[in-house]
């Protein structure tokens, strides 16, 4: 848009530039609070994780302990073996199954995403908004 050379070239001016700090300053403030609230969102995710990978390695725990006490006297006589063998299988068997809970725990850590993906694209419009209008400003 081409505006007439006169004295009010530089008033205008000075306004669209105003006009562009004010846009600028009020779309980074919005990215920001978008940015924010992604983030919150990603990490209310991977506290869930983390809960999985905490009562995996709790129920592994208690569960190989308990489970040691418990089964490996009878497995032992039953089988007629020393205690300690009854004891091997039990916490063999409750090692691989806190092993796989461990696995399920990590693979759902692995899938998670912690970029803004929404942020960034709205930067992008955003950059490409401030080019056209800057570059039009300046015409």
């Amino acid at each position: 848009m081409a505006y007439p050379a006169h004295d009010t070239d530089d008033a205008s001016v000075g306004a669209l530039v105003s006009g562009i700090l004010a846009d600028t300053q009020r779309l980074l403030s919005q990215e920001l609070t978008l940015a924010r609230q992604e983030i919150r969102s990603d990490v209310r995710d991977l506290g869930s994780v983390g809960l999985a990978f905490a009562v995996g390695a709790a129920l592994a725990v208690f569960g190989a302990v308990l489970l040691l006490l418990m089964l490996a006297g009878a497995l032992a006589d039953a089988a007629g073996w020393p205690t300690w063998a009854g004891q091997g299988v039990v916490g063999g068997f409750l090692l691989v199954a806190g092993a796989v809970v461990l696995f399920v725990a990590r693979r759902k850590l692995r899938h998670s995403n912690l970029v803004p993906e929404q942020t960034l694209a709205t930067l992008e419009e955003n950059v490409a908004w401030l080019k056209r209008r800057t570059t039009s400003a300046t015409r």
